[in-house]
């Protein structure tokens, strides 16, 4: 009897273990299981995606609005005015039945959509599988289009956003260059690739991309600096086909090159240059943009007679050069001079005096006032006081003819006036020309005289002693005022004995 009641009281505990132990189980939840109906497809997201599982399904992502497929009944979207849908949903990585809760989270996912007539009629049912993610990044690498295929840079860009936000002008600019556009591929027939347009790619695929950077070279051409009269062209570069650009990135397309006004003349100032019989004279300028731009003109000279000489006075004579060109100024050069017994010559000079001690010596031009052309070869010699002067005391020079006599020969002659005749084939001229006496010219030495030092000693002591005077003054002052204060106490001492 106690057997039996042990085997009753084991029965009761193990029933009491199974029937506490089994709702502690888990319970594996699985998805409803749909007969698909082919009818039914499923739209929306950014293609499909490979979970966990290495299963395919359709990929949306967090931040997107719409985070669910679109449900399809014969290619018209569905609910609408003639069918309902009914939704449940799986979440498939913890499997877990959502029922009609739409998942927002990211995560893997189950739609499992029954569709009806709106009058309960049954259609048909499908299900899809579904990812809710993180929006992917990929790396962009950017390449110059050189044989070498040299890396710029790598940049991330994530699913969805313009690359341009993030690669840098700086890579579009290559001295030398211009830029021709962004391509997938190296040289052979590249794609075009928009770095302003959202970058979009198969989730299903990890891959980094490759982006081109194509160039044309650009040829510098040098200004051409205007002259003055000739304009001249800015620096540019040109491409291959012909193209011209105002910069060395080919930024600034140009139809032609910028033109450089010609500067026009910058005139110097005209410089004059008389022939040396004095018959013609020669204006020149030059252009200080360009030197090789030279305007002259040569005209031949007149003399004219503006006063006539007398018997004590020399009369004025100018020799004029007056030109056609109005930029150039009429040239006068004004001579005193003396005629000639006939007429025909003239001394002409600007000075005719001579002092005794100089070391230049004294010139005297004589002219043809009617024909000066011949005037140096008709020249036969000069006299000096009626006497014929050697050849070794004078020298000759053409312009009409300049007579120097050396100042050896002059220191010979006494001081005063003198007579010179210069003669020539048709006739002679005299004049007159002075000797001067030296002047004492001999610094005188600066000597202060007895008195004078007397008086210039006298106001020196005046003058320290007016400016000490204060000084002595003060002293007396205090001397006194001592005296006073010696005396105050011998009499105080006196009163109290």
């Amino acid at each position: 009897m106690n057997k039996t009641k042990k085997i009753i009281s084991k029965i009761i505990s193990i029933l009491l273990v199974v029937f506490i132990a089994v709702p502690l189980i888990p319970f594996q939840a699985k998805a409803a299981s749909y007969d698909p109906d082919p009818n039914i497809t499923f739209s929306g997201g950014h293609g499909n995606y490979k979970d966990y599982d290495d299963r395919s399904g359709m990929a949306f992502f967090e931040d997107d609005d719409v985070k669910t497929p679109t449900v399809l009944y014969k290619g018209v979207e569905v609910p609408n005015d003639e069918y309902s849908v009914e939704y449940e949903f799986f979440d498939l990585k913890n499997n877990h039945v959502m029922n009609q809760n739409v998942p927002s989270a990211a995560g893997f996912y189950r739609m499992n959509v029954k569709i009806s007539k709106l009058d309960g009629t049954f259609v048909g049912e499908n299900s899809v599988d579904y990812h809710i993610m993180n929006k992917p990044t990929r790396n962009i690498t950017l390449y110059n289009e050189d044989a070498d295929r040299t890396d710029i840079t790598t940049i991330p860009v994530t699913y969805g956003d313009t690359p341009a936000q993030k690669m840098s002008a700086s890579y579009e600019k290559r001295e030398g260059y211009r830029f021709n556009g962004w391509f997938y591929r190296y040289k052979e027939q590249p794609t075009s690739f928009n770095p302003n347009e959202p970058l979009t790619w198969n989730l299903n695929e990890s891959y980094s991309i490759g982006i081109y950077a194509s160039w044309d070279k650009l040829t510098k051409v040098d200004e051409v600096a205007p002259t003055c009269t000739k304009d001249g062209t800015a620096e540019y570069w040109t491409d291959e086909p012909g193209n011209i650009y105002a910069d060395a990135y080919g930024q600034k397309e140009l139809d032609m090159p910028v033109t450089i006004p010609a500067t026009g003349h910058k005139w110097g100032n005209p410089v004059y240059t008389w022939s040396d019989d004095e018959s013609e004279v020669t204006a020149s300028r030059k252009c200080q943009n360009d030197a090789s731009h030279v305007e002259t003109e040569t005209v031949k000279t007149e003399i004219v007679i503006v006063k006539e000489p007398t018997d004590t006075e020399d009369g004025i004579l100018q020799v004029i050069a007056t030109f056609k060109n109005s930029a150039f100024e009429k040239q006068v050069r004004e001579y005193g001079f003396n005629r000639g017994v006939e007429d025909e010559y003239a001394l002409i000079s600007e000075l005719t005096e001579w002092i005794k001690g100089g070391k230049d010596p004294l010139s005297l031009r004589f002219k043809n006032l009617t024909d000066d052309e011949g005037t140096f070869d008709q020249f036969l010699g000069i006299k000096v006081d009626d006497e014929l002067v050697d050849e070794d005391n004078y020298t000759k020079e053409k312009g009409s003819v300049i007579v120097n006599l050396k100042p050896e020969y002059l220191e010979k002659l006494s001081v005063g006036e003198h007579t010179i005749e210069a003669m020539f084939i048709y006739g002679s001229v005299k004049a007159k020309f002075t000797i001067k006496e030296a002047k004492a010219t001999e610094a005188k030495a600066t000597e202060v005289k007895p008195a004078e030092a007397k008086k210039e000693a006298a106001k020196s002591n005046a003058t320290k002693t007016g400016d000490s005077s204060p000084l002595l003054i003060a002293i007396i002052v205090m001397a006194v005022s001592a005296l006073a204060i010696v005396t105050m106490i011998v009499v105080k001492k006196k009163k109290k004995n």
